[in-house]
């Protein structure tokens, strides 16, 4: 594993880490989208924070 890369947000850390099997690339391109990402989905500015990180990954997926 990686160096973690954290971010605060709305009172919430999130923590990230990066895996060197895959090289920088993905690391690098969830690094810069995650939390932008994170923002706009409704399940996240409900407050329903399990189901946002599933829906984020599922999302991060989909622009990868």
């Amino acid at each position: 594993m990686g160096c973690p890369f954290l971010a605060s947000m709305m009172g919430m850390e999130v923590f990230l880490l990066k895996s060197n099997e895959l090289g920088n690339e993905v690391a690098d391109f969830v690094k810069e989208h995650l939390i932008d990402e994170l923002k706009t989905l409704p399940s996240f500015r409900s407050g329903a924070y399990d189901q946002a990180l599933k829906d984020i990954y599922v999302r991060i997926d989909e622009m990868l």
